[in-house]
């Protein structure tokens, strides 16, 4: 189902047994060869797919393409809020849901920077506003939550910044968008056993702005990328993510 194309009266009826669906994304660079709508460009097709799935249960709003993007900004294109802003406008509309009855949401989330400032949204919601007391709302970040990293058929280990994954999607998307005679990378990144490019094996926090660790502002090898890759990687991050949607519909 479709959350703009829902009447309010059915709104009110489905709401107390359906999970309000929120694809979350950005506008930002992605290197010299990807446009700047990678995220939700991306996001759009995941958040679709993952609804067919469950045509009578996910109810799937317009993606929020603006995002916390202020790291990329040096990069011409980048649109970007504070995050203060971006935690309003989320705790905002997780009070739309729970005033409409919606006692299940997903933010299906499609963009690193995202994810910080949508974890404090949640928590401040939570926290201070008591009916949402009982709500179950979280957080669900594509490559996170679908274990996007060490597979058989990637060059690399795992999603990094219009890399090989992002490429590969991209490449199955909207070949028309990528110009893969630019895809290259050039990063300036700390060498160390406590930081990686591989979210999963970082083990300290360090922020940077995208123009301190990469020249083109791309990473993780975006030559690499391949139409059949992006097409299984939206198939595993579709069906993992199903997975979750499947068992969060019975809490």
């Amino acid at each position: 189902m479709k959350w703009e194309q829902l009447k309010w009266p059915e709104h009110k009826k489905i709401a107390p047994r359906s999970i309000a669906f929120a694809p979350i994304a950005a506008i930002e660079q992605h290197g010299h060869h990807l446009p700047v709508a990678v995220d939700t460009a991306i996001g759009n097709e995941l958040a679709s797919r993952i609804e067919r799935r469950f045509p009578k249960k996910l109810v799937q709003l317009p993606t929020l393409w603006i995002g916390s993007s202020h790291h990329h900004l040096d990069f011409p294109g980048t649109m970007s809020i504070q995050s203060e802003t971006y935690i309003k406008v989320l705790t905002d509309m997780m009070d739309c849901f729970v005033r409409a009855g919606y006692r299940k949401a997903i933010f299906f989330n499609c963009h690193g920077g995202n994810h910080l400032p949508a974890s404090e949204a949640l928590y401040r919601f939570h926290m201070d506003n008591p009916r949402a007391r009982g709500v179950h709302y979280v957080l669900a970040t594509y490559w996170i939550t679908s274990e996007l990293n060490n597979l058989k058929y990637m060059k690399t280990p795992a999603v990094s910044h219009a890399c090989e994954y992002e490429t590969s999607m991209m490449l199955t998307l909207h070949r028309d968008l990528v110009d893969m005679k630019k895809a290259r990378s050039k990063t300036r990144f700390v060498k160390s056993k406590y930081i990686s490019l591989d979210y999963a094996k970082t083990v300290v926090t360090m922020v940077r702005t995208f123009k301190e660790a990469t020249e083109t502002g791309s990473m993780g090898r975006p030559e690499f990328a391949t139409a059949d890759k992006g097409r299984k990687l939206l198939d595993h991050v579709t069906n993992r993510v199903s997975e979750f949607v499947r068992e969060f519909a019975g809490w």
